[in-house]
């Protein structure tokens, strides 16, 4: 539920479209070609766990039998598995995959939503009383439930996610959050998340739970599982596209001065978040090689390129810069053709102030003001940035040397991914200044 990050939506109109985000975090680094005699990029990889017996995952076996046993339909041509894998579990090419090759497909019934849950009825005569800011609550209370159900339909899914592993910033200290991530933006975010997280918990959340104790599992409470719930929705769920999304986009953009639907309106309409068992086992890098389409009956995976036999198959997390893939998912990487950097609001202001035309402007604060309420202004920070319709020309830094250096100083995990959204911001930053300067 991040305040200030709005989740793409996988929608066809989106660049990346009908592809639903996931990421994992890189531990190691290394530089690669993409294997596209046609392009010079470069494509992130990471050490390949290797020597991983999937036969002995316990775990594996049965969620890979709890699909099958549910009708999910996946190519014989891939596998899931830890070995050949860059983090955790990952989908792996047994034999070579054409682009538009289906990789499997996930029946509509196993996905895991609010309407889907065991507690489906419940929240659905409780409607009225789950609705909140971000819209999540009705899907983390099923996850809740869900979750503490020993005999949960998805027990086998469930079981197979690896909770501990979901390193976002909101779990980290608050002196690393301090330390490693001042002046990101991160630690600004996460600190309204918990504030939303902590309202919504006690405002809605906890007054369901205890009219309906007798309906709920045994553990099904508490504000530490439910913000494990909200760190397992932001990294792993997917958003289904709206079907009416494209039209109301050119109805807004002629009629802007229409727009005036109220909050609740606003809470009703946003498309709510769903877990896809399987999907969301897919690592991601920039060059993504698969996409999640909705269709009617099930949801279907397909490549959108060549994946030879031994190729890991990844997915995508759209157009984020490293701040917010650290924010949201966990990890950074580098270099990363779409990284942003944020700017305080009140970085702008004070510099307007220092500009000697408008030191004894007095007037400046209700100029301000006006730009705000027409529009051409915020209140938001701002969010520069290089590719995905950001801004351009910005110097990559090298992965390689600098994923070297990393290591060899012997940053921790965190410390590095924190090293990478500083480093991408700097260079953004000094780009950003070399072209005011120019105009």
């Amino acid at each position: 539920m991040p305040s200030s990050r709005k989740k793409r939506k996988a929608g066809k109109n989106n660049n990346n479209s009908n592809t639903a985000r996931k990421a994992r975090r890189v531990d190691k680094v290394v530089k690669a070609n993409t294997g596209n005699s046609s392009t010079t990029d470069t494509v992130l990889i990471v050490e390949k766990q290797v020597d991983v017996d999937d036969s002995k995952d316990d775990k594996l076996t049965a969620f890979v039998r709890w699909c099958d046993d549910n009708d999910f339909k996946v190519n014989r041509k891939v596998r899931v598995g830890k070995n050949g894998s860059c983090y955790n579990y990952g989908l792996l090419a047994c034999e070579d995959i054409a682009p538009g090759e289906s990789l499997f497909q996930v029946p509509r019934r196993m996905l895991l939503n609010a309407t889907t849950s065991d507690l489906a009825d419940l929240l659905r005569r409780d409607a009225e009383h789950l609705t909140s800011e971000s819209g999540w609550v009705p899907i983390l209370i099923a996850l809740m439930y869900e979750f503490t159900n020993p005999s949960s339909r998805w027990r086998p899914y469930l079981d197979v996610v690896d909770f501990s592993r979901l390193d976002l910033p909101m779990f980290w200290p608050e002196s690393e959050l301090d330390s490693e991530l001042r002046g990101t933006g991160i630690p600004e975010a996460v600190r309204r998340d918990e504030r939303n997280i902590r309202a919504e918990y006690d405002a809605v959340v906890a007054p369901f739970l205890a009219r309906h104790r007798g309906a709920l599992p045994a553990g099904c409470e508490g504000l530490t599982l439910y913000r494990r719930m909200v760190a397992f929705v932001m990294a792993y769920s997917f958003t289904e596209p709206d079907d009416d999304e494209e039209e109301e986009e050119k109805e807004e953009e002629k009629e802007k001065e229409k727009e005036k639907e109220d909050e609740e309106g606003r809470k009703r309409r946003r498309p709510a978040p769903t877990m896809v068992p399987l999907a969301d086992m897919l690592n991601a890098v920039p060059r993504y090689s698969a996409r999640l389409s909705f269709d009617a009956d099930a949801l279907r995976m397909t490549a959108r390129r060549t994946c030879r036999r031994g190729d890991e198959i990844y997915n995508t997390y759209g157009r984020l810069g490293n701040a917010d893939l650290l924010h949201m998912y966990g990890y950074a990487v580098v270099p990363y053709p779409g990284d942003s950097v944020q700017i305080p609001t009140r970085a702008f202001i004070e510099t307007t102030r220092d500009i000697a035309v408008a030191a004894d402007d007095e007037l400046l604060p209700g100029k301000w003001r006006l730009l705000v309420e027409l529009g051409l202004a915020t209140e938001e920070d701002y969010r520069v940035g290089v590719g995905g319709g950001y801004a351009t020309g910005v110097r990559h830094y090298d992965a390689h040397h600098l994923a070297s250096a990393f290591r060899q100083v012997a940053l921790t995990q965190r410390a590095r991914y924190a090293g990478y959204v500083r480093l991408g911001q700097r260079h953004l930053l000094a780009n950003l200044i070399k072209l005011c300067n120019a105009i």
